[in-house]
Parts: structure tokens; C-alpha cells; sequence
């Protein structure tokens, strides 16, 4: 199912293809961005408050943090010992 965070009305959604899809539902659900980059099953995804940033993680043992201002490849990629299953993300932008 769909994740949000704060996300300006945002929806983020992971999935077993190793993306994950930003979203926004106020244009009729229209498909914002497919974030490509995890090389398994992406497990969790969390949006900022701001929806400045998007936070992703899988079962590839990586968590990665995306700037959807820029959209681009990931800011961020920090590599973990095992599957990831699910983040929590802290207001001021730490895991």
C-alpha cells in the first residue's frame, strides 16, 4: 500500500519491482516519478514533512535518501548488514 509522510500531499509507494513511485493524488493520482536505484524489493519509503526528501529501503541492505527537488540518482546510499524492513525518520532529517 501507499506511505506518506508529510510530502505537500504527496504519496509514496514501494514495491516488489525495486522502485519506488512518487505520486500525487490533487492531479487525478498522476505519476510524479519512478525512483529507481535499489537492486531488491523496496521494503518501506517515507516522505518528508516538506516533501523536500524521500527515504527508501529493501531488502538489498541499503537505505537510500532521494532529493525530489532534483529527482536525479540517490543523495544518499547507506549500505546495512542485512535486508532493511523499515525506517523511521526523525524531523530534523535523521535515520
Amino acid at each position: 500500500p501507499p506511505l506518506t509522510g508529510g510530502g505537500g500531499g504527496l504519496v509514496l509507494s514501494c514495491s516488489r519491482d525495486c522502485t519506488a513511485r512518487l505520486w500525487d493524488p490533487r492531479a487525478g493520482a498522476a505519476l510524479v516519478k519512478v525512483m529507481q536505484g535499489h537492486s531488491n524489493t523496496v521494503t518501506s519509503a517515507f516522505l518528508s514533512e516538506d516533501g523536500g526528501r524521500a527515504y527508501t529501503s529493501s531488502d538489498d541492505s541499503t537505505i537510500m535518501v532521494w532529493d525530489l527537488k532534483v529527482m536525479q540518482t540517490p543523495l544518499m546510499t547507506l549500505k546495512c548488514g542485512g535486508g532493511v524492513r523499515g525506517i523511521a525518520v526523525r524531523e530534523e532529517g535523521l535515520l
